[in-house]
């Protein structure tokens, strides 16, 4: 899929590039082409970038000779109708950490030790709730 792209630019995403060898081969094929002046894979990341000469090189001759499956195209429609869910739920937590937080801190100072403990508590929750949600990045 390709995930940006403008005049002279285009960074395409898939794990299909994840596998060393394909994204070897395919960076030898796109640096053949002529008006093509760097292709960078990032197995890692599944990521690669191609730049090219827009007056000699059509974006669409590159589109097509990278050559990545078309069904990548629902597939992302659907990782981005799930990353607007996530990114809503993150949302809640962020705002629900500072709006506990804030709360703390008022029965801190007003001397309410139970709300004070529940004010903490629920801010608890909604950091643990935010850290697993991001426990991929945190434990890499």
């Amino acid at each position: 899929m390709i995930t940006s792209a403008i005049d002279g630019r285009i960074r395409f995403r898939s794990p299909a590039l994840r596998d060393q060898g394909q994204a070897e081969r395919l960076q030898e094929l796109l640096d053949s082409l002529e008006g093509v002046s760097l292709v960078s894979a990032n197995p890692r990341t599944g990521s690669l970038l191609v730049e090219y000469l827009p007056s000699v090189l059509d974006q669409q001759t590159v589109i097509d000779a990278v050559g990545l499956p078309k069904v990548e195209v629902a597939t992302r429609q659907r990782a981005d109708r799930q990353s607007s869910s996530r990114q809503r739920y993150m949302r809640i937590a962020k705002r629900g950490m500072l709006a506990s937080m804030a709360a703390l801190l008022l029965f801190a100072v007003s001397d309410r030790e139970r709300a004070h403990v529940a004010a903490g508590l629920a801010f608890l929750a909604f950091n643990a709730y935010h850290q697993y949600t991001y426990r991929r990045r945190l434990l890499v």
